[in-house]
């Protein structure tokens, strides 16, 4: 889609902008047409004007007329001083209820803030001073710190269960769908919910009497309804259709997938991704697939590759030592894109023996056991062996059903991306890593379950025979991968990287959690501070590094690290080139040179609370943080294209 037609409208050209720029005053009278003046106040009437032009400035933007851009933003700023789009888009964040430029808002939290860190610099790691330091911050209107001190305190591993409980209680989290969220999600999910329900309510009865039309042999029926169909635009219709995927025949999915496939929303996206996987006709799937071509692979890898499963793997000995215990170890693990589980049971058998009518055993002190009178080792290695057979059998079939499973995963992801790999998680897993620079390495839960039995021997001590070590062992079916502890990103910055924050510009190895940083919402524009929830620091693991000048200040990153692109949005590094415009504080400057440089020893990042986004460098430039990135349909922050 070009940006430019998709945000001006049909026809609308450079000089045209230059036009509207000429003209607010007639422009803003224009947009009045439509609006029922008596239901809008003049505040109001003002606001939306005001927003108008912001918007009109960010085309301007787009277009290269940063001129234009700023006397735009001015017009709209004094149609409407306390509209947020005219204040964010000129580098204005509101603290206390009012505009401040930047300097006036650092100077402006310069007491509350050294306050705060003269405290946590007390607090260290101390759960007890933590916990303290979290209530201070409730106390003192600073909730969004109070927020992450209480995790702190959470997570701690000295924390006592009465103060992890304590904690948890303040955080105000809520248990959905298999996670704990916090209040502000959940109240999205809520108003989601609400929103879809409303949608199905009311197009339930079209959607049946299409499908009733659609299935008739009325020619004229069936073209009504399939041009009504073809007329479905925006998000509102998409929860109806998801209801289709089991309730409807193939020809009216292929239709309301052709509608999916116009509609640009990430709502339409999620939807193809549900009818490319759930859909009972293949053909119906592919259709899905295949319209996930066109979108960027952000949008709809994640949750398939997130999908997939890697074949249960065990693993299963029994071995003798010079005691006669005999020890059978079963290992399964499972291993998904997040996290591996290792489940390991040891059976311990311990040697009983009966001589002159006396059981002697080799249980140790405090150990507890169950005898089995008249069990023998012979027969003890046949029962683990036929265990170890049974699990095994059991193991397959559930490979199997999970092979099932992920074979439509594994078609989506191939038509969708037009890559082709062997229909292994792994494979996929070590491509999303590459095309994301990630260094490989997962969590592992690890769980261990031990028993002990007995069994008898019927030997004679007498006879002075000593059984032999480690004496027979049942084969081997499989192996348990090894994998690493740890799974991390390595997209980030080299020290001395400023960030800009509440105190100003700092070095990024310097940002502690709980400070605020300048961070920006891709979808609305607001700009504002928002706490810093995590670090990291770690050996770098990407390919290499990026020097990207802008405004003839130089900007080093690792080349997996995500920039905003005019026009295209979040993109990597590596994919940033001179000529190109990058987003940065209030407004977007052209980078001017792009240079290659040897990877550092050590890199850092952050977590930023909210919008996940922060400024870096002298220039200002918008960045990301670690955690994956959100789909977004704007070309800017703030400025979305309109419907076609």
């Amino acid at each position: 889609m070009n940006w430019k037609l998709a945000c001006y409208g049909n026809g609308f050209t450079a000089l045209r902008a230059a036009l509207v720029g000429i003209c607010l005053t007639q422009f803003a009278m224009a947009r009045d047409r439509g609006h029922d003046a008596s239901v809008e106040t003049p505040g109001d009437r003002n606001e939306r004007i005001a927003n108008e032009f912001a918007r009109t400035a960010l085309l301007f933007d787009l277009d290269g007329e940063p001129a234009w851009r700023n006397r735009t933003l001015s017009a709209a700023l004094a149609r409407s001083p306390d509209s947020g789009p005219p204040n964010w888009h000129l580098g204005r964040v509101q603290v206390g209820g009012r505009w401040r430029t930047l300097p006036q808002a650092e100077r402006l939290a310069a007491a509350q803030r050294d306050d705060y860190r003269e405290r946590r610099n007390l607090a260290g790691n101390n759960v007890e001073k933590l916990f303290e330091l979290a209530q201070w911050c409730g106390r003192n209107e600073q909730a969004d710190r109070a927020e992450v001190h209480y995790a702190q305190v959470v997570l701690h591993p000295a924390a006592s269960p009465k103060l992890r409980f304590a904690a948890f209680q303040q955080l105000d989290l809520h248990y959905i769908n298999g996670r704990w969220i916090d209040r502000r999600q959940a109240e999205r999910l809520e108003q989601q919910f609400l929103a879809a329900r409303e949608s199905i309510e009311r197009w339930r009865e079209p959607f049946q009497e299409w499908m009733k039309d659609l299935a008739s042999n009325h020619n004229a029926r069936r073209q009504k309804a399939m041009r009504e169909i073809a007329e479905l635009s925006g998000v509102d219709v998409v929860p109806i259709m998801e209801l289709c995927i089991v309730g409807a025949d193939e020809p009216f999915q292929q239709l309301l997938i052709g509608r999916l496939d116009v509609m640009p929303e990430h709502e339409a996206t999620e939807m193809l991704v549900r009818y490319a996987l759930l859909s009972p006709f293949p053909t119906a799937r592919a259709a899905a697939a295949k319209a996930l071509s066109t979108r960027p692979v952000h949008d709809f890898v994640p949750p398939l590759i997130d999908s997939l499963t890697a074949p249960v793997q065990l693993q299963y000995q029994v071995t003798r030592d010079a005691s006669g215990t005999l020890r059978y170890t079963q290992v399964v693990a499972v291993e998904t894109q997040q996290q591996a589980r290792i489940m390991v049971r040891d059976q311990f058998a311990v040697r009983s023996v009966q001589t002159h009518g006396r059981t002697v055993g080799t249980l140790a002190p405090g150990e507890s056991s169950t005898t089995y009178a008249g069990t023998e080792e012979p027969l003890y290695h046949l029962a683990m062996f036929l265990d170890a057979m049974d699990t095994q059998q059991k193991i397959n079939a559930a490979n199997y059903q999970e092979a099932m499973r992920c074979l439509p995963i594994f078609e989506a992801l191939e038509r969708g991306t037009g890559i082709v790999l062997p229909r292994q998680a792994s494979a996929w897993w070590e491509w999303w890593k590459h095309q994301n620079a990630m260094a490989v390495t997962k969590p592992v839960l690890t769980s261990y379950e031990r028993s002990v039995t007995s069994y008898f021997d019927n030997y004679d001590v007498a006879r002075g025979a000593v059984p032999s070590r480690a004496q027979g062992s049942v084969g081997v079916r499989g192996r348990a991968r090894v994998i690493a502890p740890y799974r991390r990103p390595s997209s980030c910055f080299v020290p001395g990287t400023l960030v800009w924050t509440e105190a100003g510009r700092q070095a990024i190895e310097s940002v502690q959690v709980g400070d605020r940083v300048l961070s920006q919402d891709p979808d609305t524009g607001e700009l504002a501070y928002r706490v810093v929830r995590l670090t990291t620091q770690a050996p770098s693991a990407a390919p290499g590094l990026i020097r990207l000048t802008v405004d003839g200040d130089q900007v080093n990153l690792t080349e997996s690290h995500v920039v905003w692109i005019a026009g295209r949005g979040w993109e990597v590094a590596r994919d940033a080139f001179p000529g190109m415009s990058l987003q940065r504080y209030a407004g977007t400057s052209v980078v001017e040179q792009r240079e290659t440089l040897p990877n550092p020893p050590l890199v850092h990042n952050l977590v930023v609370d909210d919008f996940h986004t922060f400024f870096v460098g002298q220039c200002g430039l918008l960045v990301h943080d670690i955690t994956p990135r959100q789909p977004t349909r704007a070309v800017l922050p703030g400025l979305i294209p309109a419907p076609e």
